[in-house]
């Protein structure tokens, strides 16, 4: 008859299989790694996962929020403050003043007409759907709070406030699916400002 190991204390010869198991799903989700980052990275700074979609469907006859030369910058993930957090959105680079559109119809349901804070100048735009946008670091903003607009309405000039004071001008978009955590814009711009 085989002898049992005490309780608590592992059969000899177990630490090789955990070994070996522990190795063999190293391997197999290694391609996958790069697509597990951020959400490690979520996990570290004990942010819920984001059960949404990365690269959200765009509105039915959406533009591209910069009217005029545009050049896109920083996406979604690129560091910040040296690391400690994430880029939530995408940077449109364009001349200072350069008129802001709205990307599809709808309300500003947010607004701030003050140069402080991370985004500085800024507005949302909710449409129908109850999509949120959020356009930061503006010149100044050219609506007022609960103001309805149409897509390619102007509703503000590309500035470098907030946080961005001291870079180039530049807007700061961020996709709120629902109302929700921010996803990623990048596919969804790109399409919109070819």
């Amino acid at each position: 008859m085989m002898a049992r190991p005490a309780p608590g204390r592992p059969a000899p010869g177990s630490g090789l299989a955990v070994l070996v198991v522990v190795t063999v799903l190293a391997v197999l989700a290694a391609p996958q790694l790069g697509r597990l980052r951020p959400l490690v990275d979520q996990l570290r700074q004990g942010d819920p996962p984001r059960l949404l979609p990365q690269n959200p469907t765009p509105p039915a006859g959406g533009v591209c929020p910069v009217k005029g030369p545009v050049r896109i910058g920083q996406g979604w993930g690129a560091p910040r403050d040296g690391g400690r957090r994430r880029h939530q959105g995408i940077d449109l680079l364009a001349p200072a003043g350069t008129p802001l559109v709205a990307v599809t119809s709808g309300t500003i349901t947010r607004l701030s007409n003050t140069d402080r804070g991370r985004g500085g100048i800024s507005l949302w735009l909710r449409d129908r759907r109850g999509t949120a946008y959020y356009y930061a670091h503006n010149q100044h903003n050219l609506v007022h709070l609960g103001q309805p607009v149409k897509t390619g309405q102007q509703l503000a000039r590309v500035g470098a406030t907030g946080n961005a004071h001291g870079g180039p001008p530049h807007l700061h978009l961020q996709i709120h699916p629902n109302g929700g955590r921010p996803v990623s814009p990048d596919a969804v711009v790109r399409r919109w400002c070819r």
